[in-house]
C-alpha cells in the first residue's frame, strides 16, 4: 500500500500501487516487477545453510543473546551478526566448521546429534549439499560463539563438551 502525501501526482508517494506502479522516495514512478526467486542449486545451497543455523538460534537462551549482543557492532542486530559470523563470505566459514564436525567420529557426532535434539533443520528441497544433522548445525553455531568470543566458557567445540555447550547456548538466567 503506497503513502500517498498530497494529490498524488503533484507532490510525493512511496510504495507500491496494486502491483501495477512503484513510487520511490525520490520522486520517481516506475512499473512493478515482480522479483525474480530462483531455485537454483547454489540458491538452495545458500538457503540451506541460512535454515541451519536458524534452526540452531531457535535454542539460545537470554544469557546466550547478551552475550552476543555484547560482542555485536550493533547489539539490536545480535541475531544479524550471528548469521554473519556462522556463515562467513561465500559460506567458508559454515563449510570449515561443518569439516571439522564432519571429520568427528559416528559415536561423537551422534552425542551432539542427542545434545541437540530439539534443533528441527528444515530441508530446502533443491539444495544439492546434503542436509546438516541437528548436531552438526549446532557445531556450526558454537564454533562460531567461541571464535566471536560471545561464549567460551566451555571451551572450544570438541567431541565431548556437547552438553557443556547446550547448557551455555541455552541457559535463561
Amino acid at each position: 500500500m503506497p503513502k500517498v502525501i498530497s494529490p498524488l501526482m503533484s507532490m510525493g508517494a512511496s510504495g507500491t500501487l496494486g502491483k501495477t506502479l512503484t513510487f520511490s522516495s525520490n520522486d520517481q514512478v516506475r512499473i512493478w516487477c515482480k522479483p525474480a526467486n530462483p531455485k537454483t542449486s547454489g540458491q538452495g545451497d545458500a538457503r540451506q545453510k541460512f535454515a541451519a543455523v536458524q534452526a540452531a538460534m531457535k535454542l539460545a537462551g537470554a544469557i546466550a543473546i547478551a552475550a552476543i549482543k555484547a560482542v555485536a557492532p550493533i547489539p539490536a542486530q545480535w541475531n544479524s551478526y550471528m548469521v554473519g559470523a556462522c556463515i562467513g563470505a561465500n559460506a567458508a566459514v559454515f563449510d570449515a566448521y561443518l569439516a571439522a564436525f564432519t571429520a568427528l567420529t559416528s559415536e561423537q557426532k551422534g552425542a551432539w546429534d542427542t545434545t541437540f535434539a530439539a534443533i528441527v533443520v528444515p530441508e530446502v528441497a533443491y539444495a544439492l549439499m546434503d542436509l546438516p544433522s541437528k548436531g552438526g548445525a549446532a557445531w556450526v553455531v558454537c564454533s562460531a560463539l567461541f571464535a566471536s568470543g560471545a561464549i567460551t566458557s566451555p571451551g572450544t567445540p570438541a567431541a565431548a563438551n556437547s552438553a557443556a555447550w547446550e547448557t551455555a547456548l541455552t541457559a535463561e538466567s
